[in-house]
């Protein structure tokens, strides 16, 4: 999986397990959380805790709103799936984040209005601002029990800019 990962570079991309626990990253990855708070880079980091706490990625995420639903929405989805109850207390703990759910925009489906890609858009500083979208990628016969619990997501430039950015153009 680090071989995935690491040939994905110079776009981010991590493994995480079913609780979004990240597992293994490559470098642009890492890059993305550098000078984050160590209590918010684990072990284990977890995505969602990266992406909401204040003091994290939600400070530099410029469509908070519309990421923080998205973000929500599945959350929520595995946990109705699972009723992994460690899934549960992890909900209630980013939900009670200062201002998450306040600014969590209601997450629909497609059927909704809703749009099948929502993009994370950070300000990469320099008056920058970096675009993607994610992938989720899971193995649907793995021979190895552990892979069961594991997923890929990879994230692509949304735009030509950030794509550049990502390059280190």
């Amino acid at each position: 999986m680090q071989r995935l990962l690491d040939a994905h570079d110079p776009y981010p991309g991590v493994v995480i397990d079913r609780c979004w626990n990240i597992v293994g990253a490559n470098a642009a990855a890492s890059a993305l959380t550098a000078g984050l708070p160590e209590e918010l880079l684990g072990p284990p980091a977890n995505i969602y805790r990266l992406c909401l706490h204040p003091d994290g990625l939600a400070a530099r995420t410029l469509n908070f709103g519309e990421w923080a639903g998205y973000l929500l929405h599945q959350l929520q989805r595995t946990i109705a799936l699972t009723g992994d109850p460690a899934l549960r207390a992890l909900g209630e703990e980013v939900r009670a984040y200062p201002g998450v759910a306040v600014a969590a925009k209601p997450w629909g489906t497609p059927s909704d209005g809703a749009s099948l890609l929502v993009p994370f858009v950070l300000d990469a500083g320099g008056g920058h601002r970096l675009s993607m979208f994610t992938t989720l990628t899971t193995f649907g016969t793995p021979l190895d029990v552990t892979l069961a619990e594991l997923a890929v997501e990879l994230f692509y430039p949304a735009d030509v800019e950030s794509a550049r950015l990502l390059r280190g153009e």
